[in-house]
């Protein structure tokens, strides 16, 4: 099962260079810049001021990259992440930082190999790759922490089958469930012919846009898997179905 799982701080070192960042890490307060959002390119930190603000703002998804001009992996990843950012500028802010020009901020996320990328969200590391990953790696991570998130499953649980109802029209989005939920899941039906597709749960069905559709399945996983919804007229929109841990903080 193909899955992208929310993580406080990942370790995974896949074709990255060590790290030489050894300073102590930094406080975080708000200082005044003029690092501007939404631009749709990876930005240029160039001091521990502009880091410092962008960490300490909220409810925007920002993504570091973190990098040295030596690193071979972190140079075959400069241009997919200006890619991501090129078309997922709406959802986040994308920043590089070099780690041997401000070693305090490598320290502060505790680098042990780069590159190392950060999704951070709402003064905290929602997900992070150490190493070079597959676009759709980062595409995903975008997708999924850019859009609110709760910290409970949607809908309501009757007879011990939890119930969650979201529209065909729907473009996208985070769908929440327990780990170990039974779920039938209503995709209302908004007047044009529709399919849903679960892949990872084989889950497919199609309605003549008249018709809502109910599906049923099991989340076993951990993780964020894609939803799936298309119509005939070429729209394709991927939500994400999540299965979380009851209880967690």
């Amino acid at each position: 099962m193909k899955k992208l799982t929310l993580i406080g701080v990942a370790v995974l070192l896949v074709a990255g260079c060590k790290s030489k960042a050894e300073a102590e890490s930094p406080e975080i307060t708000p200082v005044v810049s003029e690092v501007k959002q939404g631009t749709g390119s990876v930005v240029e930190i160039t001091s521990e001021a502009q880091f410092k603000e962008l960490a300490a703002q909220k409810n925007r998804l920002m993504v570091f990259d973190l990098y040295a001009d030596w690193c071979g992996p972190c140079k075959q990843l400069a241009p997919i992440l200006k890619d991501v950012a090129s078309t997922h500028g709406t959802d986040a802010d994308f920043y590089k930082i070099n780690t041997e020009k401000l070693p305090q901020i490598a320290s502060l996320f505790q680098v042990q190999g780069i590159p190392h990328v950060v999704f951070f969200k709402d003064g905290g590391i929602a997900n992070a790759y150490t190493g070079l990953y597959p676009k759709l790696a980062y595409e995903q991570s975008v997708e999924i922490l850019s859009q609110p998130f709760a910290d409970t499953a949607n809908g309501s649980v009757k007879a011990g089958v939890r119930s969650i109802e979201i529209s065909a029209d729907q473009s996208k989005g985070n769908v929440l469930t327990y780990r170990g939920d039974k779920v039938d899941l209503t995709v209302k039906a908004a007047g044009k012919p529709f399919t849903v597709a679960i892949a990872d749960l084989k889950v497919l069905d199609s309605s003549d846009g008249t018709k809502d559709l109910k599906l049923s399945f099991e989340t076993e996983e951990l993780g964020f898997i894609p939803l799936v919804i298309s119509n005939n007229s070429g729209r394709k929109d991927r939500l994400w179905l999540g299965a979380i841990q009851y209880g967690a903080k």
